[in-house]
């Protein structure tokens, strides 16, 4: 009801005329970046799980191992400038990803998505939780990866409860047969 207080904020009668104003443009701008929030992490999601065979292959390699072990010795601040670098590079990807697919650019925005998301999943991710527990000594830090653990929860236990787990395991499995048979082709043609 109007007046009503919401959870977490003061009642709307206590507000000045201006925040009252804003308080629905405000809390409707909230559900959208939440759903932002939710649909990329559904997307990151969805591409960690269909190409988890391929992003084990690709984690083993021996420099990433290095920068895990070069990372674990950083101070917190460290560890976010090391973060920084990659960071800076996958978004982008992403951003332009988005933008190609928009405009019509197909296949130039899944090349980049995939390449953005690839940075991501290898590097900053590696980064990330390598650096994690000296990262969470900064408090700061700590009550935004709270925040986004708690998004992420929710968005995994949604997809859990509408089945799209089975759908993805699907897809990953059609994905690594694929990758098989066209590997056998290769194989074939190169005479092997």
């Amino acid at each position: 009801m109007a007046g009503e207080p919401t959870r977490g904020s003061p009642p709307v009668t206590s507000l000045s005329p201006v925040r009252r104003a804003l308080a629905p443009l405000l809390r409707g701008l909230g559900l959208v970046l939440r759903g932002i929030f939710a649909a990329a992490i559904l997307l990151q999601e969805l591409v960690a799980f269909v190409g988890a065979p391929v992003w084990r292959a690709i984690a083993g390699l021996p420099f990433l191992a290095a920068l895990a072990d070069l990372v674990r010795r950083l101070p917190p601040y460290g560890v976010l400038a090391v973060l920084a670098v990659p960071f800076l590079v996958a978004e982008p990807l992403k951003i332009a990803g988005l933008y190609a697919l928009g405009t019509g650019r197909i296949a130039w925005g899944v090349g980049l998505q995939v390449v953005g998301h690839a940075v991501s999943l290898l590097l900053v991710e590696r980064i990330l939780h390598a650096g994690l527990p000296q990262l969470l000594t900064l408090r700061w830090f700590a009550v935004i990866w709270g925040w986004f653990v708690s998004v992420r929860s929710a968005v995994g236990a949604w997809i859990t409860a509408i089945g799209l787990r089975r759908l993805l395991a699907r897809i990953r499995d059609g994905v690594v047969a694929l990758a098989a048979s066209i590997r056998r082709g290769i194989l074939r043609l190169v005479g092997r």
